[in-house]
Formats: C-alpha cells, structure tokens, sequence
C-alpha cells in the first residue's frame, strides 16, 4: 500500500481522513437564554439587550415586559 505524503511531511491514511477538517470544528456553545435558560447554540436567532443574551426576540420581549411590570409594581 502506497500512502501519499502530506504538504506538512505527515502521512495520509486512514487517521488522517477521519481527523476533522480545521473548517468543520466548532465552537461548543456555552451561553444560556437569559430568559428561558436554553442553551445556545443556533446564533442567526439570537437577540442581546442590555447586555443580557437571548435565544430569540420573543424571549427577549418577554423578559424585558417583566422587568418593566416588576419596576412599576415596586414603584406602586
């Protein structure tokens, strides 16, 4: 079996076709919906407001209604 040489000097073989691709690695997604608490992972949807992150606009609203009601509860 004949392996073919690699511009780094490595040989090409069975490991190395099943290595991922510099490309196809990812980041682990390590931020959670500061109003539902899922954890993140899809970042076309995600919707930031005052420094908090959120999965999605509606999440976002959602959180920021709260806040407006609980500060005009406290304030009577």
């Amino acid at each position: 079996m004949v392996r073919k040489r690699l511009s780094n000097g490595r040989r090409a073989g069975l490991a190395s076709a099943l290595q991922p691709r510099f490309a196809e690695v990812r980041v682990m997604a390590n931020e959670e919906c500061a109003h539902c608490g899922v954890l993140i992972t899809e970042w076309s949807t995600v919707a930031k407001r005052d420094g908090k992150i959120f999965c999605c606009a509606n999440c976002a609203n959602a959180h920021m209604s709260s806040q407006r009601a609980s500060a005009e509860t406290a304030t009577g």
